[in-house]
């Protein structure tokens, strides 16, 4: 479904610092109207996790670097469709200093190198 995938360094540039720094996870879900050009627009938060912690600001910033393609696989154009875009954050791992962006469906793993 996704032409474009984002890449480390968004998911590095938008991470919450202070949920960073403390090894803190959340997840948000980003309601988007598709464009002619499969890119998500007049995107809204519906729900965050946890409240206040920058999740939310993150995942609207997220959304905006990804592309679909202008069409499901044999099926009707996506452009003007409504669409839930879930997105979990998790912070970096101890062993591999990489935090990941999650977007589902379909899920997509994006690693970022903290700054």
């Amino acid at each position: 479904m996704w032409t474009s995938r984002l890449t480390g360094d968004q998911v590095a540039q938008v991470y919450p610092r202070m949920a960073l720094e403390v090894q803190l996870s959340g997840e948000v879900v980003v309601r988007c109207t598709w464009s002619e050009g499969g890119r998500p627009v007049d995107c809204v938060l519906e729900r965050e996790s946890p409240i206040g912690e920058g999740f939310a600001e993150a995942g609207l910033a997220l959304s905006k670097g990804l592309q679909a393609k202008a069409a499901l696989t044999d099926g009707p154009p996506i452009f003007g469709r409504r669409y839930r875009l879930p997105i979990g954050f998790l912070p970096p791992s101890t062993r591999t200093r990489q935090s990941y962006a999650r977007i589902a469906p379909p899920i997509v793993f994006v690693v970022a190198q903290p700054a």
